[in-house]
């Protein structure tokens, strides 16, 4: 059943993530960073709804990738505060389909808020963490 449900919550993030299109957005990358602004992990993480869209910026290493044909997901830790990890989907990767950051990288990234994305672990039945789309990722 956890099989099952774990397709289920990948092909709606799938299907959330394509009704969104335009990314990476069409504003130039000097004014798409520009309109990002840092947000605490709480306050993003506590109210998802309320900054959802939000143009955001996030300093992190990280700490996890999952390759997906010509995109990715990336799990970036705050530096200094382990425990508090976001979610970053990654639109269209390196030209030869690599990701454009590798595990223990520090990352600066620029892009949108989604949400929370809900997902299960070994340890806790399900875990919250803010899901962010790439728009601008900086090594």
């Amino acid at each position: 059943m956890k099989k099952v449900w774990s397709i289920f919550c990948a092909g709606m993030l799938a299907l959330a993530l394509a009704a969104c299109g335009g990314y990476p957005s069409t504003l130039p990358e000097r004014q798409y960073k520009a309109n990002c602004q840092t947000i605490p992990y709480e306050t993003l993480s506590g109210n998802p709804e309320k900054y959802k869209n939000a143009f955001v910026k996030v300093t992190g290493r990280v700490v996890r990738v999952l390759e997906r044909g010509s995109s990715c997901l990336l799990r970036v830790s705050v530096i200094g505060r382990p425990y508090e990890v976001y979610e970053v989907y990654v639109a269209n990767t390196g030209a030869d389909g690599t990701p454009q950051a590798a595990e223990g990288d520090i990352i600066i990234l620029y892009g949108k808020t989604m949400g929370n994305r809900t997902y299960t672990t070994v340890i806790d039945p399900q875990q919250e963490i803010p899901l962010i789309y790439a728009g601008y990722i900086d090594l």
